[in-house]
């Protein structure tokens, strides 16, 4: 599971979709972008976080993903471009840290060439990271 930089696409998603003010009112959406945000705080990206801060963190996403105005959001071109990671709980390096080295990871979404690639760039030393690139294919018509 991964959560990219909420904040900063927050307001560019609420105004690009006017079912959010429909469906749901602009402050219960800003709200569950909080609780995510407050979840995933002091956990080093997901690299020190406990099962009962991992449940909480599930929760917040959960409560989250119900408010999503999206249709087929896995298919959606709002999710192109560069994310922060914010959290999670894949392995190195896409958690945010290559062996004993920290650093942040970043996810580079490209959908017209259907690339997308995990970069790790690591804080000290700051000649060292890691990069994971891959393709992918939309197999069959659910655009889910």
């Amino acid at each position: 599971m991964l959560v990219g930089s909420l904040a900063a696409r927050a307001q560019s998603r609420a105004s690009s979709s006017s079912s959010v003010e429909t469906a749901t009112s602009s402050g219960e959406l800003a709200a569950a972008k909080r609780a995510v945000l407050d979840a995933v705080e002091g956990t080093s990206r997901g690299l020190r976080c406990d099962d009962a801060r991992r449940a909480a963190v599930e929760r917040a996403i959960s409560a989250l993903e119900r408010l999503n105005p999206t249709p087929a959001p896995a298919a959606s071109a709002l999710q192109a471009g560069s994310w922060e990671v914010m959290y999670s709980t894949a392995p190195p390096p896409s958690n945010g840290a290559l062996g004993p080295f920290p650093g942040v990871a970043y996810q580079d979404i490209d959908l017209e060439s259907g690339t997308y690639v995990n970069r790790l760039v690591l804080e000290r030393p700051d000649w060292l990271g890691a990069t994971l690139s891959a393709r992918w294919e939309r197999v069959g018509e659910d655009p889910s």
